[in-house]
């Protein structure tokens, strides 16, 4: 486990310094797991020089199994908080794909294939990416592929969505919550509105 967690935590790291090099005075905010199981998911089918490269974080077999034990962690039920992830394949229809690949997809990360016509219909395959991705997150997120996402050239599209809504332990009481100024920025920089909440908590001790 522990080379697998090595790679993934500098990789991600290495995504958010490249994110924040070109978008330096935005709050930033990305799903690790969801790039990794997708890179997985690229990995189970990967061959040759890539293959080689990205077996160097661990075998297949090792990384499948660690990643299908903790999408099952992921996925199980919990009455205090609501937590779904989801994988889904859309893939060019006249394009060839490996029924072992599809059987293995739904096996270890549970993700479904559908076939679309990228080639003469890239908008209607875009507003159903879409129309999944708004179900699957309650409608959280809209508009995820922005137009021109995809065209005639594109030939499959990986989409991973984590879906989370849980109970506060501590829970902003509306009565005491007044909104403040925030900065954005570290330096005299852009200043947002946000809820704040002051809380006391009494302890008593006993000694002897």
């Amino acid at each position: 486990m522990g080379s697998i967690s090595a790679a993934n935590a500098e990789f991600c790291f290495d995504v958010f310094k490249e994110v924040k090099l070109h978008r330096s005075n935005d709050n930033v905010l990305f799903s690790s797991l969801s790039m990794l199981s997708t890179l997985a998911l690229v990995y189970m089918g990967a061959r040759g020089k890539t293959q080689s490269q990205m077996q160097k974080c661990g075998t297949a077999e090792y990384i499948h199994k660690t990643f299908k034990d903790l999408l099952s962690d992921i996925r199980r039920q919990n009455a205090t908080y609501s937590l779904r992830i989801a994988d889904r394949l859309y893939i060019e229809k006249t394009y060839p794909i490996l029924q072992e690949y599809i059987k293995c997809a739904k096996k270890f990360y549970k993700a479904e294939l559908e076939d679309v016509d990228f080639k003469t219909a890239a908008e209607e395959a875009r507003q159903l990416i879409n129309s999944w991705v708004e179900k699957e997150t309650n409608g959280r997120i809209q508009d995820f592929l922005v137009s021109d996402s995809v065209d005639l050239n594109t030939v499959l599209v990986f989409v991973n969505v984590i879906y989370f809504k849980g109970i506060w332990k501590t829970a902003f009481k509306e009565e005491y919550t007044r909104e403040e100024p925030f900065n954005v920025t570290e330096v005299g920089g852009e200043q947002t509105r946000a809820n704040d909440a002051s809380e006391q908590h009494l302890q008593s001790g006993k000694s002897g």
